[in-house]
């Protein structure tokens, strides 16, 4: 009963199954990953697209600044490849034209609040996709050396929808803000 050919036989097929499940739980948590991954990328891809939503209001802003068709503010706007230039512009602008008193107290609001979120817009471009555990985040490249990045923490899911969560509402924001600067010169 003992017969060592039969235990033999026994603890190949124990190991067989085995390898089998190791091989099936590989594939498994391959595929998790890569749900993970690619569940990941849609939150970072959708805030991203907001972000660009917001460029693009700011375009109407300034294009009602400088009194022109938005495709040449456009030009003018995405040839700057700096967005602090882009707000400090937009900020300069009002404050030449006096005739926008009201909206320049909106725009200085949404000013900052783009300030804050340029850090993470940035990060959502320039970082990548790390997967630890049942985690995925953002986190900056290896050899970003700068203090700054090396001071971040990694970005999850949950970061960059609020963050496209308070995007959102900026771009509503620069909405009010465009609906302001198109009242009547005494109210905008």
């Amino acid at each position: 009963m003992n017969d060592p050919s039969s235990r033999v036989s026994k603890l190949s097929k124990e190991k067989a199954l085995l390898e089998k499940k190791l091989a099936r739980g590989r594939v498994e948590r391959r595929q998790a990953l890569l749900q993970q991954a690619k569940t990941f990328y849609a939150i970072v891809g959708q805030g991203i697209s907001h972000w660009s939503d917001v460029e693009e209001r700011l375009i109407e802003v300034v294009a009602c600044l400088l009194r022109t068709p938005e495709p040449k503010a456009g030009l003018v706007m995405y040839s700057i490849i700096n967005f602090n230039v882009w707000l400090q512009l937009i900020d300069d602008l009002f404050v030449l034209d006096e005739t926008y008193r009201s909206s320049l107290k909106q725009w200085r609001q949404i000013f900052e609040a783009l300030r804050k979120e340029k850090d993470i817009r940035d990060r959502l471009a320039h970082h990548r996709l790390i997967q630890e555990g049942i985690e995925a985040r953002l986190r900056p490249p290896v050899f970003d050396m700068r203090t700054k990045s090396q001071k971040m923490q990694p970005l999850t899911a949950e970061e960059i929808l609020d963050f496209t969560e308070r995007v959102t509402g900026i771009n509503r924001a620069i909405s009010a803000l465009l609906e302001t600067m198109s009242r009547p010169q005494s109210l905008r």
